[in-house]
């Protein structure tokens, strides 16, 4: 008998169907059910809640007492992906060796690029403790275990994993198997792995809205007629589809570096080809969400370009969403000409460092990304990661009148200062990352609208009811302008 096993860290919103009729244990599903518990956020916040914490760690209980309050609620929605990312970002501050966040894992020694690095980080963490217990239990003697990477932030984990249980009773499967097959037969540690170049199919969890068996694509090349699919890929990828193809999408974004220098619409991808976006749009079922991920820092795009073609992509291309921005990363096969490939400096190479003219330096594409994000984020609805969940949604249009934001909670502290003026009550905004003290009688009505009840609010008087509206809309507590 193989049990399957899906390593932490990869989208939570996913799930696997590998090939074969033995069990699967998916690890990646019980670390997030873990660090994503409202009880364990809690208790982490009444740990902090001291007299004598400093402005961080008493920020710390405010955002964490508002996460636990957004899972306790049982929608699946935006809300809970910033929730969760949040419980995740705060569990990774506390590590040695990693850090986390809701799409993402960082080597604070090094990076995923290299072998050694992942081995020194397993070694190091305290992450995965409970899910590599959990794995000795469950494959017992005789039971061969394949471990399912597609990503190489499942690296550290599956390194764990596999050193819990001995390599000659573990292989590796899945899509960065099939790309890093031949680099990872050379890493000392996982000599006597067997490794297996196979992908198995995603399919977005039914409960985070997707209709049933809704297929997961981040390569054209995995499309099978007959099926609802949702994806994430280069634009010229996702025109090069077929109408057959395209009419079963449910929801797509495209990663766009800069404008294409064509007819309006027409935008150049991360992998350097251009495509037309408006063309792309019109193909697509209407009802079927569009949304571009903005890379800045491509070879030879000025900042400037890529901030005015997220200013212009709604009405240039007929209705595209924005996902977010993020720095630009050249990887293996891209058509950048102008772009000159420098070392990779590691034996897992998932993009290359680069030189080209008119290139903007990386502490400026650093602080662009920042400064867009802050600019959209409450306009736009960003995604809160790289997750499948968020391309099914639409963007949700500013309310006519005001309305609560779903990412937003009003907590307590009960000895902390936040702000330098002794405990209190606090709105805290997820999607914003700010938080404001509230009087307690405005506390309690927003505690009410929190609730579902916005008449004690709407009864303030309007001067009042206004400026107030305005200030929490802006910290990302309230949606909307009509107050």
């Amino acid at each position: 008998m193989t049990l399957t096993v899906i390593p932490p860290l990869t989208d939570p919103t996913l799930e696997w169907a590998p090939p074969g009729s033995g069990p699967l244990l998916d690890l990646n599903a019980a670390f997030f059910d873990r660090l994503a518990d409202p009880g364990r956020l809690r208790a982490a916040a009444e740990c902090d809640d001291t007299a004598d914490a400093d402005s961080d760690r008493s920020l710390r209980v405010v955002f964490g007492r508002a996460a636990a309050a957004v899972l306790d609620r049982p929608a699946r929605d935006d809300a809970r992906l910033r929730a969760i990312g949040y419980a995740l970002r705060a569990a990774g501050a506390a590590d040695p060796a990693i850090e986390l966040s809701l799409d993402d894992l960082r080597l604070r020694g090094g990076t995923t690029q290299s072998s050694a690095d992942v081995v020194a980080a397993a070694t190091a963490t305290g992450l995965f403790g409970p899910e590599v217990e959990r794995l000795r239990a469950a494959a017992g003697p005789g039971t061969r275990v394949a471990v399912l990477v597609d990503t190489d932030q499942q690296l550290p984990a599956a390194v764990a994993f596999t050193r819990a249980l001995g390599p000659e009773r573990v292989e590796w499967t899945g899509r960065y198997v099939v790309r890093y097959g031949a680099a990872l037969s050379r890493v000392p540690e996982l000599r006597g792995v067997r490794l297996r170049a196979l992908a198995a199919p995603r399919t977005v969890r039914t409960e985070w809205g997707a209709p049933d068996g809704t297929t997961w694509l981040t390569d054209a090349a995995e499309w099978r007629p007959g099926g609802a699919w949702a994806g994430w890929m280069d634009p010229s990828v996702a025109a090069a589809l077929s109408d057959e193809a395209l009419k079963d999408c449910r929801g797509l974004t495209v990663t766009v570096a800069g404008p294409g220098g064509g007819p309006p619409g027409e935008v150049v991808g991360a992998d350097g080809v251009p495509a037309d976006l408006a063309a792309l749009r019109a193909r697509l079922d209407p009802a079927a969400p569009l949304r571009a991920d903005v890379v800045l820092g491509a070879p030879g795009v000025p900042v400037a370009e890529a901030a005015a073609l997220a200013d212009g992509l709604e009405s240039a291309a007929g209705g595209i969403g924005l996902a977010g921005f993020r720095p630009f990363r050249l990887a293996p096969g891209a058509r950048w000409p102008a772009a000159r490939r420098l070392p990779a400096g590691g034996d897992l190479p998932l993009w290359h460092p680069f030189e080209a003219d008119g290139t903007p330096a990386a502490a400026e594409v650093a602080e662009a990304v920042v400064d867009l994000i802050d600019r959209y984020v409450l306009r736009h609805g960003l995604y809160p990661g790289r997750v499948a969940a968020a391309v099914l949604t639409r963007p949700a249009p500013e309310p006519g009148t005001a309305d609560w934001d779903p990412a937003a909670a009003v907590v307590a502290t009960r000895a902390c200062a936040p702000d330098g003026r002794g405990p209190g009550d606090f709105a805290a905004g997820l999607r914003s990352g700010r938080a404001l003290r509230v009087a307690p009688r405005l506390a309690a009505l927003l505690r009410a609208w929190e609730g579902g009840d916005p008449s004690a609010f709407a009864a303030l008087p309007p001067h009042r009811r206004a400026t107030v509206g305005v200030g929490l809309a802006r910290a990302g507590i309230l949606r909307g302008t009509a107050f």
